[in-house]
């Protein structure tokens, strides 16, 4: 996000006389004159200039933090409530990495907004409300899209396009989306398998259920994968494993906390080894061979 500062020299401010302002002329209001954006200027005392001047840190502070932060809990937010119908904190601040005096803090802000996004009860959690779930799930869009068109269009390895649509969707306009998702023709899913929510806020479910579960003789076709677990994906490129690969499960062992696969593909087969934690985060679609 640019910064005020950085903003005013992008648009090229200038002087009403075309002389660059002094410090003592730094405050004053904007105005639009044929098309160029000029500074009306005020002389005022330096004791008033300094208020100024930290005011207008502590406001671009203020007004900095909804675009990104407030975004950010409300995706958390809405992906802990799949799980759980009351988000707690320590669970949200787990999710996002931080601490969860920060968290309480910011949960007390979100739920002071008009209107407000969440329904929030210290020492018990918190829930999205109408306005905050809408406003998650159009992040979520934003995210999956910027997804999709990083492995599709810009050919980004998975692996990565998590991490650039997350600094991505904030600063993206609702017409660049339009027309993102329009080139892409409207996917559905984006490249780790998750729903894509459409234009009007609709969802589809999650597919799949965890590797993990399966028991030994039956097959499975991987549908989706959680990126949030740390190097889950460069792991399992490793392993020569993504969306649509189709194996069995051999044996599992609760020693080793390991699952045996035998992955079938048009090459043929091959055996490899997953560990539990892992397979956790791999959503399957199975068919028993027993029988």
């Amino acid at each position: 996000m640019f910064s005020f500062h950085e903003r005013v020299k992008e648009l090229k401010i200038q002087h009403p006389d075309g002389i660059e302002p002094s410090p003592r002329q730094s405050a004053g209001r904007v105005h639009r004159r044929d098309k160029k954006i000029v500074f009306k200027f005020a002389r005022l005392p330096r004791r008033k200039q300094r208020g100024m001047r930290s005011l207008s840190r502590f406001s671009q502070d203020c007004f900095a933090m909804p675009s990104t932060s407030v975004e950010d809990y409300l995706k958390a937010i809405y992906a802990l409530q799949e799980k759980e119908s009351i988000v707690k904190t320590g669970a949200l601040a787990e999710n996002l990495g931080i601490s969860s005096g920060s968290v309480s803090e910011m949960l007390k802000r979100m739920a002071g907004m008009s209107p407000p996004l969440i329904d929030y009860l210290q020492h018990h959690g918190a829930t999205l409300t109408r306005q905050g779930r809408l406003k998650a799930i159009d992040v979520i869009r934003r995210h999956r899209l910027l997804e999709t068109f990083l492995s599709r269009i810009l050919k980004l390895d998975w692996d990565s396009v998590h991490e650039e649509a997350e600094a991505l969707e904030h600063h993206l306009s609702d017409r660049v989306i339009r027309a993102m998702d329009s080139l892409l023709n409207h996917p559905t899913r984006d490249p780790h398998g998750e729903p894509i929510p459409d234009e009007s806020g609709r969802i589809g479910s999650p597919l799949g259920e965890p590797l993990a579960s399966l028991v030994p003789g039956e097959r499975f076709r991987i549908v989706r994968v959680d990126p949030g677990m740390d190097g889950i994906l460069t792991y399992l490129d490793e392993l020569d494993l993504g969306i649509d690969s189709m194996g069995e499960i051999v044996s599992q062992s609760a020693v080793g906390e390991t699952l045996s696969l035998r992955i079938i593909s048009d090459r043929g087969a091959h055996d490899t080894v997953i560990g539990l934690k892992a397979a956790a985060h791999i959503y399957v679609l199975s068919e028993s061979t027993s029988g």
